[in-house]
């Protein structure tokens, strides 16, 4: 947000002239306004708000390096500071309250476009490039955690009345079993690949009708009061917490009121020694990974259980387990949680 006015007594005490200047100026040609410092991506758009309020400007875009930025059109800034440097009469006060006004409404957009990368996963690995693409991460066998659940908290049901949806489901291996074992079908994942790969394989082992999409978890394509069983094997946890948040969101509206049930695995604990070795992003979410096994699947989320309870706290019951191991050799920990949720 654009700051109050200020003297140029002030202004001269506070930021020292070496810095670099650019001006704007009135239709008459007198130098009215400055920048002094550094802003937010700020591209041509600001021009065409002063133009359209009377103002040209004489704004130079600093040299930017190729290995920093593709878009050379963009002036990067640190922070705007604008000051008057003629006498503030009317017009110069109307043009300053027309610069404020414009400038907040770009800057509100720019609010919303982080927003709505905010909804992205963001990583330096991405799923379907880096790793499905390449054959990567194709897993075999279903989790066996995933096989002794679903089989104990199903017995007793007809399993071929009921209907189970994996998010990020993969290559599909937990959706094999689950197939085997009488259940409906349904997966999602955000790659194209994986899915391509699970619905050959569950084509050839005659599980024709799987319901297979790829799509965000965070905006699951079917209907309320539809599942259920949800299930997540590893898919939340490579997510931000803001991302965990809105898809768990979905899962409850897609699974059934009465009795429809969640189940949740490998969230990682915040006391997984692999959190030394990158770099965190939003709120005990973690990119950049320089050493161990999470360096190849990118953005991680970690859990203490007063996480989890609070980011499944709308399901009617919780049970929470947690394991950790240790490599002997290495003295590193491995720490995750399961989730049983019910509505």
């Amino acid at each position: 947000m654009v700051p109050k006015i200020l003297s140029t007594s002030i202004w001269a005490l506070l930021f020292p002239m070496k810095t670099c200047h650019d001006y704007f100026y009135n239709k008459e040609g007198n130098r009215i306004v400055k920048y002094l410092g550094r802003t937010d991506y700020i591209n041509h758009d600001l021009d065409l708000i002063l133009k359209e309020i009377g103002i040209t400007t004489d704004l130079k875009t600093p040299h930017i390096n190729k290995s920093d930025h593709k878009n050379r059109d963009h002036y990067f800034k640190d922070k705007l500071i604008i000051n008057y440097l003629n006498k503030k009469d009317e017009r110069d006060i109307k043009i300053y309250q027309l610069i404020e006004e414009e400038m907040n409404k770009l800057q509100m957009k720019n609010q919303k476009s982080n927003l709505k990368m905010q909804d992205k996963r963001v990583s330096i690995v991405d799923w379907e490039k880096d790793i499905y693409a390449k054959g990567q991460q194709l897993n075999h066998w279903p989790y066996t955690d995933v096989v002794s659940d679903v089989i104990r908290l199903t017995k007793g049901r007809d399993r071929k009345k009921l209907r189970i949806l994996e998010i990020g489901c993969g290559a599909c291996n937990n959706l094999w079993f689950a197939a085997e074992v009488g259940f409906q079908i349904s997966g999602l994942d955000i790659s194209k690949s994986a899915i391509e790969y699970g619905e050959s394989r569950l084509e050839k082992l005659g599980f024709e009708q799987a319901d297979l999409r790829v799509g965000d978890i965070t905006k699951l394509p079917w209907e309320d009061d539809y599942f259920d069983i949800v299930l997540d094997r590893g898919a939340l946890t490579q997510n931000n917490y803001q991302r965990i948040s809105k898809s768990l969101e979905e899962v409850r509206r897609i699974l059934k009121k009465d009795g429809g049930i969640m189940l949740s695995y490998t969230l990682f604990g915040l006391n997984t020694t692999a959190i030394k070795y990158a770099k965190e992003v939003s709120k005990n979410t973690y990119d950049f990974f320089t050493e161990s096994k999470f360096a190849s699947v990118g953005l991680t989320s970690f859990f203490g259980k007063s996480d989890i309870e609070e980011l499944f706290s709308e399901f009617s019951s919780l049970i929470i387990s947690k394991k950790s191991s240790e490599d002997l050799q290495t003295r590193d920990i491995r720490e995750t949680y399961s989730v049983i949720a019910k509505q």
